[in-house]
């Protein structure tokens, strides 16, 4: 985007594009993130000045286009610094909730299965335009299916590698799923399990999950997904007030065996600062006792009862069964799994997961989209 146009006024400086878009940039935000010669590390580009050299009302005393389309401005502490017309575009404030790269997440109901697409283990690895269709998609519905992947221990940690690195809990680095005589969890048991994040537990849960079938002999056992964006926008514009609860009581969540007791208070619900969607903690498995002031009891309790049936109703639900060399990539932070019970003595049932987090996924992303801005390539998600 090129500027065409600049205007000073009191505390702002207007800017407007040859696309008709103008707004408004406050004098210190244009100062402060238009660092001066002088300002930021030679090779690390990092800022070497402290912010407070700054002076608070400090003011523009000149605007200018350079050559290339840069708007100039020269500033009343004798700095100068120059902005691209591009960049401030991106950078337009309105209190956005999210990174650019998953601001337009897609909720979804059980049609979904209907659209749901799977992605080639072998191209995602080996392949980096793959590799970005995936994670496209990945961040666009909260979850992606690759086939055909070698039904091997450990093939969780070759993906990850291609991707970012696994996060090691204190459960494992890999954990395996399957019936275990001594189940600290339920999830090492044939009974159900209910729709639930992982690690709820966790002070910052994984954001990121990686569900890789080894064995799946026994009858039963398929999986579930349920978009916890889709059913937490549903509360919202029913109960706006039950809603904002789940966002204010922080619940007790605790998963422990004979060697760790981890466990942490946080809302089931968390929104951003001007109330986008942020996550969802949601492991009623999990789920231990809370304190709150006395007016937010049965308003949470409310919002809890309802999101619970919102998540639990299969026209939210999306029902498969995993097959030997397939994995789940699912966001942890968005979208709920769930399992149907299974016989155990039917035959054998293996899973593993690995964990990750959604920052090495975000720049594992911007970095395919950046060799595809710098070679020109168009590559359809």
């Amino acid at each position: 985007m090129k500027i065409v146009a600049f205007e000073t006024q009191e505390q702002t400086v207007r800017v407007s594009w040859d696309d008709g878009r103008t707004e408004a940039f406050h004098h210190l935000w244009l100062r402060d993130h238009g660092a001066s010669e002088g300002e930021l590390h030679a090779s690390t580009g990092e800022r070497v000045v402290d912010f407070h050299s700054i002076p608070r009302d400090v003011r523009p005393l000149e605007l200018g286009l350079e050559p290339d389309g840069r708007l100039r401005i020269a500033w009343s502490d004798g700095r100068e610094t120059r902005h691209e017309g591009d960049w401030l575009r991106a950078q337009v404030y309105r209190g956005k909730d999210v990174n650019p790269e998953i601001a337009v997440p897609e909720p979804w109901r059980a049609d979904m299965l209907e659209r749901l697409t799977r992605f080639d283990y072998g191209q995602v690895v080996e392949s980096e335009a793959t590799q970005l269709q995936f994670l496209r998609r990945f961040l666009r519905d909260g979850f992606a299916l690759l086939t055909g992947a070698p039904a091997r221990e450990g093939e969780v940690e070759r993906l990850a590698g291609r991707l970012g690195y696994l996060r090691e809990i204190c459960f494992g680095r890999l954990r395996d799923i399957r019936v275990e005589p001594s189940a600290y969890n339920i999830a090492f048991t044939d009974d159900v399990v209910r729709p639930h994040t992982d690690l709820a537990n966790y002070a910052w849960p994984p954001g990121v999950q990686f569900l890789h079938c080894l064995v799946q002999e026994a009858t039963g056992g398929d999986t579930r997904l349920v978009d916890g964006l889709a059913a937490a926008e549903q509360l919202r514009a029913e109960d706006p007030e039950a809603f904002q609860a789940l966002t204010r009581v922080e619940v007790g969540f605790q998963i422990a065996n004979d060697r760790y007791d981890v466990r942490t208070a946080a809302p089931v619900l968390t929104v951003g600062a001007e109330g986008g969607f942020r996550m969802i903690r949601f492991s009623n498995q999990a789920r231990r006792a809370f304190s709150c002031p006395p007016e937010l009891v049965e308003p949470f309790y409310r919002g809890y009862h309802r999101l619970s049936a919102l998540l639990n109703d299969p026209g939210y639900q999306i029902h498969f069964r995993l097959a030997p060399g397939e994995i789940l990539a699912m966001n942890n932070h968005r979208v709920l799994h769930a399992r149907d019970a299974f016989d155990g003595g039917s035959g054998r049932r293996h899973l593993q997961i690995g964990s990750m987090e959604m920052d090495e996924i975000l720049s594992r992303l911007r970095m395919l989209e950046k060799k595809v801005n710098d070679t020109g390539a168009r590559i359809s998600a």
